[in-house]
């Protein structure tokens, strides 16, 4: 079994954040001992490339209230990017170009909401080619001026890069009367540095994609 294990097996790591490191002595009685060493920890997610898609459409007669409504029902429905763009018409008049960004697998539901919530006709479709994501994980990281959630992205388990959470950072600023960018700087701070410490408190890993 040994000799099949050293044979087929594959050891190496996967990506993770190790949790826990367990060592076992099997042969004391050796010059080399044997041991056993077990890494306990969380798998990190990889950046994802799964089949996208582009839905399109162009409205003259829709207001305001109308494509905010649409906007957050897009949203709530699983479009990963739903936007608008001003846009001049036929006959010089002002319109709107709705786009969404979503998984192929959300097109009917996207287009229904679409269909149902606009005067619409027709919705252009564009396959996306790849579209490479990274992955990120929200990290409650300790401050000066207390626990701040950082939105930590990784690509390939290396971070490049963290955003604090605006609302909280905000929060904060109004609470102490400080200045929201130093709020946001000492969290950003903090993370860098609790990274160059190797700590790995109270990490909770996500993927981008809900």
């Amino acid at each position: 079994m040994a000799a099949l294990l050293a044979v087929r097996a594959i050891f190496s790591q996967p990506e993770m954040y190790i949790t826990k490191i367990s060592t076992a002595v099997l042969d004391s009685t050796e010059s080399t001992p044997k041991s056993l060493r077990l890494i306990y920890g969380e798998r990190i997610r990889p950046a994802e490339e799964s089949q996208m898609i582009l839905l399109q459409m162009n409205l003259d007669d829709i207001t305001a209230q109308q494509s905010a409504y649409i906007m957050e029902e897009l949203s709530a429905s699983g479009a990963l990017e739903a936007y608008q763009v001003p846009i001049l018409m036929k006959k010089n008049r002002m319109g709107m170009q709705i786009n969404v960004t979503a998984r192929a697998s959300d097109k009917e539901k996207l287009c229904r909401i679409l269909f149902r919530e606009t005067p619409t006709l027709g919705i252009r479709i564009f396959q996306i080619d790849g579209h490479p994501m990274c992955s990120y994980e929200i990290r409650n990281i300790q401050t000066e001026y207390g626990v701040i959630p950082v939105k930590i992205k990784m690509q390939n388990g290396e971070i490049i890069g963290a955003q604090p959470e605006f609302e909280v950072c905000a929060q904060k600023a109004r609470e102490l009367d400080l200045p929201l960018q130093g709020i946001v700087a000492a969290a950003q701070s903090a993370v860098y540095n609790e990274i160059k410490k190797g700590k790995t408190d109270d990490r909770k890993p996500r993927s981008l994609r809900k």
